[in-house]
């Protein structure tokens, strides 16, 4: 009968058998025990253990004294859990054996948990696994390597946990109970920065400022005397909250919704084999120990096909759990025959991946680089960023907090990250001859182990992995694999032989799949040189169609043919990618074997392949917009068909960046009509950086072509950029350039679309009488010239100019014709926003039934659509609507599904505007307080989005608010500041609103007179405008002032509203 036991490692060492514990008297076998502990599930080598027991100076019988204190362990614990395996041994236990698993298991739980939200689970989870920590480790195991290598990564873990825990304890409002805790935290660890800043957090939400500054004068002082530096950012940012007294810090943090932890890392290999000692050491050398100031980074460099990336990969599946707030990954194409990935592109993909909106990632590669450092700031985020070519391509990649760890590999040793960042690097070298074997036993089965002919392939391979792995698959998929054949006419070579690639280090993957190629049928052959051809990294059926002329389903049965025999690897469902290596293989093929007519048709045909695709599927995604019209064509077979808009987006984002490299690649109209057909998808989706590269790459194509279209085209789509980006004077340069070509004779309705364009920039940068000029001249061209579309796009834009202008009696008359001309044409996104508009401008009016009816069929064709955004932004019209008319709950829950709808679609001025409808509800509801906080969020999500109609609103509703809760002085000056932005961009109607608000203002401080003035003046201004229901409200309150006429007035005005008198 076996015995139970059981071992612990957090706290004391411990070895219980069966409920009994057995003491481990020998110094040197608790070494041996702890470092097999340690590392259980994995093998620990001899010179690993001989480290552990002697550090640098192991006597000469080592190993023999190795091995008798390992045959007494396993007298105390039974040999069959202490085994020996090739080059060590190894301890496998379950978790309830040892505390270490135990633990590591409640902590991968509770990450889990957090990313679902489940933050009471999480806290049990981490609570209990933080009770297995009796104290400090291994104080009795006297190994000074054991503790630098293998101790320090598990109190890191500990501790990170213990972080967390308290971090929840803090959300969840225990600030007092946790002083005691983080008091004796702080002494223990006084050089844990986090510790510290949880600590004074906990003592000023606790009513202790001075207690919370004194902390933090202390972590500054114990800094520099120790380690010479100042406090952290966070820490200092912390510091400054506190000192000025932060009612947000004040305020325990709202519950937050589930987060998305990005997890880009790509599949481990199932049959990695090997390595072992290099996975341990990148696994110390980036695991973050206590105090560190600076970012782990490891450098991974080898010979091509060494193995780097699934190294990597490897390896950083197993630090997962270290690094909780996600792993970040991304082939950089250092060595691709293509162009490698840009900074910019990387920067721009990681920050959308942890959770910065399209719309705040900057251009400027600096002001990207900075904005990724402070949101990892505080996290712990693993990058592994594959296939660097040079330091250049890392720095700006690189974060600036110590709890985030780089994993990097590349050819070289990238000797200016060593230099500049304190890089560890690590040299990989091919297999050697035990894992060569392991790898073909692996694909092959356990008998070619006995193989000697196994030896002899594997060093005709140069012990590469890669050319391994295609040696393997070469054989497993013969009928009767004879390993002896292969190997003869490996050494015999073939036809290919004398083909030069310009790697040494690939010449065993050519010799490997020179074989390989050969025994392709001619089809597959042709499809393989042609993939080098592709500009991006990865392809589908589609684009081997293309490449071949060939039918899709024929195309993807030689793809799936390719990657069973190892040429190609999969990506994702239905897509392939090329190892580098063989990528520039395929392309020297291409040169060898094809004609520079094929080749140059070939080419032809892809980017054919790729616009045609790309037209079709933003004809889908965004049907109503104008754009260059394409030249004639047969239909081609390898066009992909989309069902609806959400496969045609899909396919846009899987093709992206080899759209992206396409329009990159050469001088061709690809780029040109790329850059105008998919802008709004570009627009979008957020993706700034790669819209920018495909319209220069466009603009310079069309300029060297002399295409004035196209290089209007691609004018038009930068001045839609640069109005995303919020750089509007930059827009309103990009449409006057397309203004000047349109005098070289471009057709009318590129005039119209230009001058529409430079109307909206002009809205946007405040000068709204040149925007009405502007739209007006665009209107007046289209309606002689046309498109529909255009016009209809012309009358949206002016009647939204009337609105904000207080023109609305015109923006009625516009927004109702280009209703009707919407409807007629069938522009159905336009209908949308065009009855929407209409809508408002029927409230305005004070035409509420007119109103309520054009809203509730943009409401309708919104969701019929699928239009999401448009219908946020109709739910907080009708809001408006309600709120009006004094029907408060309708219009609250209209506003929370505008600002849920709103933030789901990243429409950031729609959410400030709902915002703002949202403050003037809660007035409605007596609710000043919630008031304060929705009015504050709207102004400064406006001010951030550069948005001045909702950042006078928001001025508007903070006068309102401050005045009803007594803070007159402060609701006087948001009403004068409100007044004098309407006024500067001429927003008439908003000007009235205000005028009024300061009127309430004057009059609860007493300050009849000017109340009486200013009232006087709104009704003036609104009964210009011809909005009743501001008129009314300054009626009323010259009623209240003694105007017994403006009284009767107001409420003869309000009952022909349906509006409730105050």
């Amino acid at each position: 009968m076996s015995s139970d036991v059981r071992f612990t490692v957090l706290g004391p060492l411990e070895l219980v058998v069966d409920g009994a514990p057995v003491p481990v008297q020998a110094a040197k076998q608790r070494v041996v025990l702890a470092m097999l502990l340690l590392r259980s599930g994995r093998a620990v080598s001899i010179d690993d253990l001989i480290e552990a027991l002697w550090g640098d100076s192991p006597p000469a019988e080592a190993r023999n004294a190795l091995q008798v204190h390992v045959m007494r362990l396993r007298r105390a614990i039974g040999g069959d859990l202490l085994r020996t395996v090739r080059g060590g041994y190894a301890m496998t236990l379950a978790a309830d054996q040892l505390d270490l698993l135990r633990a590591r298991e409640l902590i991968d739980r509770a990450a889990r948990c957090r990313e679902d939200g489940s933050e009471e689970s999480e806290r049990a989870l981490l609570s209990e696994a933080l009770r297995l920590w009796r104290g400090p480790l291994l104080v009795e195991v006297e190994s000074e390597s054991l503790r630098r290598n293998e101790i320090t990564s598990v109190l890191e873990m500990l501790l990170g946990a213990l972080e967390r825990r308290v971090d929840l304890d803090l959300a969840a409002g225990r600030h007092q109970e946790l002083i005691g805790e983080l008091t004796t935290l702080t002494a223990e660890h006084p050089l844990r920065e986090r510790f510290w800043a949880q600590l004074m957090l906990a003592l000023y939400r606790s009513g202790q400022q001075a207690e919370a500054l004194a902390a933090y004068r202390k972590i500054t002082t114990l800094l520099r005397a120790e380690l010479g530096v100042g406090a952290g950012t966070s820490l200092r940012e912390l510091h400054q909250a506190i000192l000025v007294g932060s009612h947000d810090l004040a305020e325990t943090p709202p519950r937050t919704a589930p987060r998305v932890v990005p997890a880009q890392l790509p599949a481990d290999l199932a049959d990695f084999v090997g390595r072992a000692d290099r996975i341990d050491l990148v696994e110390r050398t980036l695991l973050p120990a206590e105090g560190q100031r600076s970012v782990p980074v490891t450098v991974i460099s080898g010979s091509p096909g060494v193995g780097k990336t699934a190294l990597a990969v490897r390896a950083a599946h197993r630090l997962k759990r270290g690094f909780p707030d996600g792993q970040l990954y991304v082939d950089l194409r250092g060595y691709s025959s293509g162009e490698p990935v840009t900074t910019v592109d990387v920067l721009s993909r990681f920050l959308r991946a942890l959770g910065v909106r399209p719309e705040q990632i900057p251009v400027d590669i600096d002001e990207q680089s900075a904005l990724y450092r402070s949101v990892l700031s505080g996290k712990r985020v693993l990058v592994v960023l594959d296939n660097a070519s040079a330091a250049e391509q890392v720095r700006a990649l690189l974060p600036g907090d110590p709890g985030c760890s780089v994993l990097v590999t590349g050819r070289n040793e990238l000797r200016g990250l060593v230099v500049g960042h304190g890089a560890r690097t690590l040299r990989l070298e091919p297999f050697g001859v035990e894992e060569s074997v392991a790898l073909l036993a692996g694909l092959l089965g356990a008998e070619i182990g006995e193989d000697p002919a196994a030896v002899e392939l594997a060093e005709l391979c140069g012990h590469l992995p890669l050319a391994l792995r295609i040696a393997g698959v070469n054989l497993a998929g013969s009928t009767k694999p004879d390993l002896a054949e292969y190997v003869s006419e490996l050494k015999r070579g073939n036809r290919l032989a004398a083909l030069a690639i310009p790697d040494e280090s690939s010449a065993a993957v050519h010799a490997v799949f020179g074989l390989s190629y050969s025994a392709l049928k001619p089809e597959a052959r042709r499809l393989f040189r042609r993939l080098g051809l592709v500009p991006g990294p990865d392809f589908d059926g589609y684009v081997a169609a293309a490449l071949l002329d060939e039918e899709p389903a024929r195309a993807s049965a030689l793809l799936e043919q390719l990657a069973a025999v190892n040429v190609l690897a999969v990506s994702g469902p239905s897509r392939y990618y090329l190892h580098d290596l063989l990528r520039l293989y395929a392309e020297h093929l291409c040169t060898a074997e094809e004609s520079s007519n094929d080749r140059e048709s070939t080419v032809e045909r892809l980017l054919d392949h790729y616009l045609r695709a790309t037209d079709r599927a933003t004809r889908m995604t965004h049907p109503d917009i104008t754009r260059i019209a394409l030249p004639d064509q047969e239909p081609r077979p390898w066009l992909p068909s989309f069902d609806d808009r959400e496969t045609a987006v899909e396919w846009l984002d899987a093709e992206r960046v080899n759209l992206v490299a396409a329009a990159r690649s050469r001088t061709h109209p690809f780029a040109v009509h790329l850059a105008d057909t998919a802008r709004l998808y570009f627009s979008t989706g957020g993706h700034i950086a790669e819209w920018r590269s495909v319209a220069e790459a466009g603009l310079a194509a069309a300029r060297e072509l002399g295409d004035l279209r196209g290089e209007a085209a691609v004018h038009n789509s930068m001045a839609r950029l640069y109005s995303d980006l919020a750089e509007y004077e930059a827009a309103a340069e990009q449409c006057r350039l397309g203004l000047a070509l349109c005098e070289k004779g471009l057709p009318p309705s590129v005039e119209v679309s230009f001058l529409n364009n430079l109307g909206t920039a002009y809205a946007e940068l405040g000068d709204t009488a040149q925007a009405q000029e502007y739209f007006e001249r665009s209107l007046a061209r289209s309606q002689v010239s046309g498109p529909p579309h255009v016009e209809a796009l012309g009358m949206l834009n002016l009647g939204a100019i009337y609105i904000y202008r207080g023109l609305l009696v015109d923006a009625v008359r516009v927004q109702s014709a280009a209703v009707r001309m919407c409807a007629e044409h069938g522009f159905t996104t336009l209908e949308v926003l065009t009855a929407n508009n209409l809508g408002i401008g029927h409230r305005e009016l004070g035409e509420y039934s007119d109103a309520m009816n054009s809203m509730d069929h943009a409401l309708n064709r919104s969701r019929e659509l699928g239009l999401r955004s448009a219908e946020a932004s109709v739910l907080a019209s009708l809001a408006e609507v309600y709120r009006d008319l004094a029907e408060y709950e309708r219009a609250h829950d209209l506003c929370l599904g505008a600002i849920e709808t709103a933030k789901a679609t990243q429409r950031r001025k729609t959410v400030a505007d709902a915002l703002n409808i949202a403050g003037g509800i809660e007035l409605g509801r007596d609710r000043p307080d919630r008031a304060l906080d929705r009015f504050r969020e709207g102004l400064s999500l406006s001010r951030e989005s550069n948005f001045t109609y909702g950042e006078i609103a928001a001025l508007i509703g903070l006068a309102d608010t401050n005045r009803l809760i007594g803070r007159l002085t402060e609701a006087v000056e948001f009403a004068r500041l409100a007044e004098s932005h309407a006024r500067g961009v001429a927003f008439r109607l908003c000007e009235g609103k205000a005028i009024s608000a300061r009127a309430r203002v004057h009059h609860d401080l007493g300050e009849f007179d000017e109340a009486i003035a200013q009232a006087r003046r709104a009704v003036e201004v609104h009964t210009e405008t011809g909005h009743r229901l501001g008129a009314a409200r300054s009626l009323e309150l010259l009623g209240a002032l003694g105007d017994a006429a403006a009284a009767e007035q107001a409420v003869r005005i309000l009952s022909d509203l349906g509006v409730p008198q105050r």
